[in-house]
């Protein structure tokens, strides 16, 4: 084995598991069921004001990163629950170009609960 594959499967031993880095998404197909727990990396950025600064809007950059194989049947408009949280993927998952089989999955809160502050 490779000192890069060593690393690669490292890296999913440890940022893929809810005992280390992991939080746990369990998916909603639009109009479906939830499904199994997908464990990925959580990220939750919040950023404040807007563009032309006229008022404090709080638009946090919200993903979700984890496996391409375990999100490949995930879509925009879908469900996810994450720390107690619902959002609402934004568009499809996709995958890191640079090969490594990570995908980021984009995230908001669902219309009607975004937050002004």
């Amino acid at each position: 084995m490779s000192l890069k594959d060593t690393i690669e499967s490292d890296i999913t031993k440890v940022f893929l598991n809810t005992d280390e880095f992991a939080d746990e998404a369990v998916w909603t197909p639009a109009g479906g069921i939830p499904q199994t727990p997908v464990p990925g990396l959580y990220n939750n950025f919040p950023l404040h004001g807007d563009e032309n600064q006229e008022q404090d809007v709080e638009q946090p950059r919200t993903f979700f990163v984890t496996s391409s194989a375990l999100v490949s049947n995930w879509r925009a408009r879908d469900f996810v629950r994450i720390k107690n949280t619902t959002y609402q993927i934004i568009n499809a998952p996709y995958s890191k170009e640079d090969g490594s089989g990570w995908s980021v999955v984009p995230l908001r809160l669902p219309r009607g609960q975004e937050t002004l502050i």
